[in-house]
């Protein structure tokens, strides 16, 4: 089973009216690093995301005690005292995911977009024709993307300069487009299995 937390971002204004209750309920130290970030619904974002995360811990494995992150080599994060439970965060404009689970995963929330020069640098070639042969090119490039970031997070990657030649033939991706709600998520494992997803909202806060 693979838990996935989401909430959208309704606007920016919201975002900023949510933003100082949100940073009240943080950590210290995860505070610090969402006010490092230079605009306010990038704070937002982070603020919304670990919350995210404090939720599908709290709610899956009964685990209410602080969260305090480390770093693998490649800077991906993991509970120092639950090592055992992978988690992997992403968030855009539009949204916010958290994916929860006992096995490694990877999960990637990008605003649904189109961008040329960009599709040309991360596909091959034979993406690149079926994007553009799509009848929703936004949609079609936006999922080979969230893939390709899913898979380097699910393995604790960077990103690496050749994306075009990376190969996530052998990962297991459950994609969903929201067009709605504006953008692509994918979820990335090493092996199928059963998602549950929750849309999140935050007690004590109104949209204005």
């Amino acid at each position: 089973m693979v838990n996935i937390y989401v909430c959208d971002v309704v606007s920016e204004e919201c975002a900023g009216h949510q933003l100082h209750h949100l940073l009240n309920l943080l950590p210290s130290w995860r505070r610090e690093k969402a006010l490092s970030y230079k605009y306010e619904i990038d704070q937002y974002l982070c603020a919304r995301v670990f919350m995210l995360l404090q939720e599908g811990l709290s709610r899956d494995y009964g685990i209410k005690d602080d969260i305090q992150f480390s770093y693998n080599s490649n800077g991906k994060p993991f509970l120092i005292n639950h090592p055992e439970i992978h988690f992997s965060l992403s968030h855009c404009r539009k949204g916010a995911a958290c994916a929860i689970s006992r096995i490694p995963v990877g999960i990637d929330i990008e605003e649904i977009v189109y961008d040329d020069d960009l599709a040309k640098f991360v596909l091959s070639e034979d993406d690149y024709k079926d994007v553009i042969a799509s009848s929703h090119p936004a949609e079609s490039f936006t999922t080979a993307w969230t893939e390709k970031e899913s898979y380097l997070k699910m393995l604790g990657w960077g990103i690496i300069d050749n994306l075009k030649e990376l190969d996530t033939q052998k990962a297991c991706f459950s994609t969903i487009i929201e067009r709605e709600r504006g953008y692509v998520m994918t979820l990335c494992s090493k092996e199928k299995r059963e998602l549950k997803i929750h849309f999140s909202g935050v007690k004590g806060v109104k949209d204005k």
